[in-house]
């Protein structure tokens, strides 16, 4: 059997034809008999392999095209169907070849027991000679994918400034999805399938320092590229993750600077205390006074 693939690139375009030792076998024992029966060889005309099309298209219940369906030819995966859905090949086979076609198991559809055939090549005469029945697939899967929706919302503490608190990557299994608008907040949907583990992450972005820049321009955000892995649902959801980061330096260098400005009031209050505790005495000490003259 020998296959070539016309719009698929999982199979190569030209092949050697692959004859069935059975039927070689079979061909050489008749050539055998003959000669020992008839005391000589008779010429025998081999038969002769034709090309025939194979033709397949697929689509879930919705008409919608399934890519990357794997096309299974006599037990064996030939190639997968395109983005459109269609996968074409060509079989060199004898006439009267009996060829079974599938689909095999793709990951979010159920494969019907429809979801194949099984056809006898045949050559069928025709005004300008012959044309050789092209073997035809065309069956619909259905898919098992729900929809589901995924809202972030992060918070930043207070030592942390709003302009770095944004823009922060979001990524689906491994790839970049959305971002956090400047209030923290993102979501994104897709098409997953229950019970499947998915992977969401956080990414918290990077400092760079620039020349003149102090020690309190430093900042290290955590937890670090926090990391979700979420087991989708039977049905349809919402996936919510909050998510809160601070930076323990920049928190400590705050706590600092509130407990020196703390104390620099608490300085100021005292002063002030003390100048009105003074003015207070002398009001007293004036309001005691006799003026004798």
């Amino acid at each position: 059997m020998m296959m070539s693939q016309k719009q698929n690139l999982f199979a190569p375009e030209k092949s050697a034809p692959l004859l069935r030792k059975g039927r070689i076998l079979l061909l050489a024992g008749v050539m055998l008999g003959c000669v020992s029966a008839c005391g000589e060889a008779e010429q025998v005309e081999a038969p002769s392999a034709y090309d025939f099309e194979v033709q397949v298209a697929v689509a879930d219940e919705n008409q919608r095209p399934v890519a990357k369906a794997p096309v299974v030819l006599d037990g064996n995966i030939v190639g997968y169907t395109d983005r459109d859905g269609i996968y074409q090949a060509t079989l060199n086979e004898y006439v009267n070849t009996e060829v079974s076609l599938a689909i095999g198991e793709i990951e979010g559809y159920v494969v019907p027991e429809t979801a194949q055939t099984i056809t006898t090549l045949q050559r069928v005469k025709t005004i300008d000679g012959f044309s050789n029945s092209p073997v035809r697939l065309q069956t619909n899967l259905q898919s098992i994918r729900n929809d589901y929706l995924v809202w972030i919302d992060i918070e930043c503490g207070e030592e942390i400034d709003a302009e770095v608190c944004q823009k922060f990557p979001i990524k689906f299994n491994g790839e970049e999805v959305a971002k956090t608008d400047a209030e923290g907040r993102a979501h994104f949907d897709f098409k997953g399938i229950p019970e499947q583990t998915v992977t969401l992450q956080i990414d918290t972005p990077k400092y760079m320092p620039k020349q003149g820049h102090t020690t309190d321009d430093f900042y290290e955000i955590t937890p670090a590229n926090p990391t979700y892995e979420i087991t989708l649902g039977l049905a349809s959801e919402v996936l919510t993750i909050n998510q809160k980061f601070g930076d323990p330096k920049a928190a400590e260098r705050l706590a600092e600077k509130k407990a020196r400005q703390q104390a620099a009031a608490r300085r100021r209050a005292a002063q002030s205390r003390k100048k009105a505790k003074k003015k207070e005495a002398k009001k007293a000490k004036d309001a005691g006074v006799i003026d004798l003259w």
